[in-house]
């Protein structure tokens, strides 16, 4: 839940915050913001549309939004003035998706006013990110059935900045909070992230922002993962805890 940065440079981040990026100079910020709403549970507990509307973020990304509030949350936003771009962690295919209907989609809002869309994507944190939803291959039984070993994906966006004409990449992500006694896929899930972020940067010469819920709550362990940070986790309304937020 931190705002980090990879070579590009790459930035990764949480709560409601301003940095610099994609600008023709100093005075071009951007303003983020993020949650993770646990399936609508701390959008309905913590006021958090009330807080997003009122900071009023050029991009906004959200974690965990399940079916029960999908398109309402795209309705209201768009309301408001933001496009979205996002992908469900769970195939659209599987039971979880259409049984127990626990979408658990990564989203990307931006101002439309401001940002052009010029492309979107999805990585999956996996050892095959570009084969939509899959495990990691080696996970072992017990993590894949546990909801905390899904899949886990990154929603990106290529925008352009309409007034500036600077282009970047936002992204949304949940990395993998499970373990085992053999492998730590919390890790295994940010060297992915920052490997395929950093990919991206390269593809398109530009500056990649990337917000979301990394499961944990010391920026100093992600920075090995080739990352820096623009802020260090902001506290949750819950617990004052910055996991989660």
């Amino acid at each position: 839940l931190f705002l980090l940065a990879v070579s590009m440079p790459l930035y990764l981040g949480t709560g409601a915050l301003s940095v610099y990026a994609a600008g023709n100079d100093d005075t071009d910020t951007i303003k983020v913001a993020h949650y993770n709403i646990l399936g609508n549970v701390n959008m309905n507990r913590n006021y958090v549309l009330s807080d997003l509307l009122h900071t009023d973020p050029d991009l906004i990304s959200l974690n965990e939004v399940d079916l029960s509030c999908h398109e309402e949350l795209i309705e209201k936003f768009a309301e408001k003035g933001y496009s979205q771009y996002g992908n469900s962690d769970w195939s659209p295919k599987s039971d979880e998706y259409i049984k127990i209907r626990a979408g658990w989609h990564n989203m990307t809002l931006y101002k439309t006013d401001k940002f052009e869309l010029l492309d979107s994507g999805m990585i999956t944190l996996s050892d095959t990110p570009d084969d939509e939803h899959s495990f990691i291959s080696y996970m072992e039984l017990y993590p894949k059935q546990n909801k905390e070993g899904r899949p886990r994906t990154c929603s990106w966006v290529y925008l352009k900045n309409k007034e500036t004409g600077g282009k970047f990449i936002f992204a949304s992500v949940h990395v993998q909070h499970a373990k085992s006694d053999l492998y730590d896929y919390n890790s295994i899930g940010l060297t992915i992230l920052g490997e395929q972020l950093a990919i991206l940067g390269e593809d398109y010469n530009c500056e990649v922002i990337c917000a979301g819920d990394l499961n944990s709550s010391n920026p100093e362990e992600v920075f090995e993962f080739g990352f820096s940070t623009a802020n260090s986790g902001v506290a949750t309304h819950q617990d004052g805890g910055a996991i989660d937020s």
